[in-house]
């Protein structure tokens, strides 16, 4: 009847069949949309796997490894020790708690990296959900940021990982919330936000772009 009045009369016989098959196509649309989602996360965590496992340690990892394993884990002079100018205390007692439970173990550190992996690709395929829903158009950008080369090299270098993967899945979280802050007005977005914010930059001090980013996507969000 809606369909029938919002298109001055036409279309009254037909509007019974169409209230019944549409929504379930819609329906049947967005799951599939959302399972090709996951299916892309878990082909990308495979590859990231192999990836991962296939590596060791490297440069800044031995001296991670190294710092673990001579200073407290809960010491101030470990936790904000000066890594080549960088600010990382969370990511300084990640490190140290891999390498006290197995020592030059390459394994713990692969698996840090295949889960940070898997949180960044998640949070990153809410993003896109909450800004273009389960449309079929998602599968593009989720599929670029999953399998671009350009994300590698800073995946399969450990050191690099605890930084960067952790940066990602923030930003990603943030810009979603940003958006449904703005749409829905509920302060449980800011609050989210926020802490997930605090939480990057104690991983890495370069996590203080998330807000400028997070800025931008909301502004671009309204056009």
């Amino acid at each position: 009847a809606s369909f029938a009045r919002g298109h001055g009369g036409l279309g009254v016989e037909r509007a019974p069949a169409r209230r019944g098959c549409l929504p379930a196509v819609a329906v049947l649309v967005r799951s599939r949309v959302a399972r090709i989602a996951l299916l892309l996360v878990g082909v990308h965590l495979f590859v990231r796997a192999v990836l991962a496992f296939g590596g060791y340690f490297y440069w800044d990892d031995l001296i991670l490894v190294g710092r673990a394993g001579t200073q407290g884990l809960l010491s101030p002079g470990y936790l904000f020790d000066d890594h080549d100018g960088h600010v990382m205390p969370a990511a300084f007692l990640l490190a140290g708690a891999i390498t006290r439970l197995a020592t030059l173990q390459w394994a713990g550190p692969a698996l840090s990296l295949v889960g940070l992996a898997a949180l960044a690709a998640l949070a990153l395929l809410r993003a896109l959900y909450v800004i273009l829903g389960w449309r079929p158009v998602l599968l593009v950008p989720l599929t670029f940021a999953l399998f671009t080369p350009l994300a590698v090299p800073g995946f399969a270098w450990w050191a690099a990982g605890l930084n960067s993967l952790p940066m990602l899945a923030a930003m990603a979280w943030v810009c979603a919330e940003a958006i449904l802050l703005v749409r829905t007005g509920r302060q449980r977005h800011a609050w989210s936000a926020a802490l997930v914010y605090v939480g990057a930059l104690l991983i890495f001090e370069k996590s203080a772009i998330i807000g400028f980013v997070a800025f931008t996507i909301v502004a671009l969000s309204g056009h």
